[in-house]
């Protein structure tokens, strides 16, 4: 299984890891109108003050964690050492999270994997193969036969 991101607990970083400047998130700038016409903004049309959002469309809002917020840019020491803590203690709790949902999938492979072999759904996979080939062989002539005789497929 591959994972997205670092699985590193903060306390085997070193302080030369720390990095000074977050990276900034982006941001939403309105849409920039061509100067190009000569009418002033209070002549156009609504429409193109909102950036050619059709009317009636409701965009949907921008959602941004709780965290990003509450762990903006850290400043001092003591910030660091807090942010340090909250995720000591946090990480603990996501391995053991992350630990359930790596068994509950392995469970549900293995489960499959047993359904799979079964021989009752290998007689059953089979025939719906087997049906499969020979609906779509008769479609396939009844189509022939309605094309030849210049008839519609609702014939």
């Amino acid at each position: 299984m591959k994972t997205i991101g670092s699985s590193v607990p903060l306390s085997i970083l070193g302080p030369a890891s720390r990095a000074s400047e977050q990276t900034p998130l982006p941001t939403l700038q309105p849409d920039i109108m061509d100067n190009s016409s000569a009418a002033p903004l209070m002549a156009l049309e609504p429409e193109f003050l909102r950036g050619h959002i059709p009317a009636g469309h409701i965009p949907k809002p921008v959602v941004i964690a709780d965290y990003v917020a509450k762990y903006p840019t850290i400043r001092s020491e003591e910030e660091r050492d807090q942010y340090k803590a909250v995720f000591n203690d946090q990480y603990a709790e996501y391995k053991e999270l992350h630990a359930e949902e790596k068994e509950r999938i392995s469970n549900i492979v293995m489960e499959y994997q047993k359904k799979k072999a079964d021989p009752t759904y290998l007689e059953k996979r089979e025939r719906c193969e087997y049906l499969k080939k020979k609906l779509s062989h008769i479609k396939q002539k009844i189509q022939e036969y309605n094309k030849v005789m210049g008839w519609s497929d609702s014939n």
